[in-house]
């Protein structure tokens, strides 16, 4: 059947009446017929609009073609805008809940400590301890490196005090992205501490500076990091 179809159709969008007004109609040799605005009509085929999309059918496939007056395509043409522009604002709606609904994150626990396993920039994993104290995302040199940022010969310009009481000097940077799970979140500030081994069976620090780009609820009993976008 040479049907060259232009745009996916969703046979119930042009298999169903749509107003109350009468549409173009295209009556097949199979038995079939189709509904719509003719917009383009030659002596080898019918080019037909439907509201998902354009339907060229041949005239070797056509048993008849009905036409419609200009104000019934018109009014045809406003409920398919309309309808296009309901399941718009649905599908945005939809991404919008997607986007800001709750997404609980499995982690893992040591004791009262929570981590959880982080993608950053898209290309280096790292398992990050969850630390309402800390200002930043902190990360270890050795993720530094996987990440091409070097801390050789830099000035430190920040300095920290881990959860032991000790201090370390530190360079700030912004992450292009961490993902941890479902969740993406962009332009994340971070630090890079240039003491080696500061961290032991972990790479760094869930700080502040992603936390605070949601609500957040962290629950020990569960070993669940609960997020949602504000």
């Amino acid at each position: 059947m040479k049907i060259l179809i232009k745009i996916f159709i969703f046979l119930f969008f042009s298999l169903n009446v749509i107003s109350e007004a009468m549409a173009d109609m295209v009556y097949l040799k199979n038995g079939y017929q189709m509904e719509g605005i003719i917009k383009r009509e030659t002596d080898e085929y019918v080019e037909l609009e439907i509201n998902a999309g354009t339907v060229k059918f041949y005239r070797e496939q056509i048993e008849r073609v009905e036409h419609s007056s200009q104000d019934e395509n018109q009014m045809i043409e406003q409920y398919w805008n309309e309808e296009r522009l309901k399941k718009e604002a649905e599908l945005k709606s939809r991404q919008q809940q997607k986007e800001t609904g709750s997404k609980e994150i499995e982690v893992g626990r040591q004791g009262n400590h929570l981590f959880v396993n982080a993608l950053l920039n898209g290309k280096v994993n790292a398992r990050l301890l969850v630390d309402t104290g800390a200002s930043f995302v902190v990360l270890s040199p050795a993720i530094a490196k996987g990440l091409n940022i070097s801390t050789v010969g830099a000035n430190p310009d920040v300095k920290m005090t881990l959860a032991d009481g000790s201090e370390v000097s530190g360079r700030l940077l912004k992450l292009d992205t961490i993902c941890i799970g479902e969740v993406k979140a962009n332009d994340v500030q971070a630090a890079v501490i240039y003491q080696e081994n500061a961290f032991q069976g972990f790479d760094g620090l869930l700080g502040m500076s992603f936390l605070k780009l949601f609500k957040f609820e962290i629950n020990l009993e569960k070993s669940k990091l609960v997020l949602q976008r504000l």
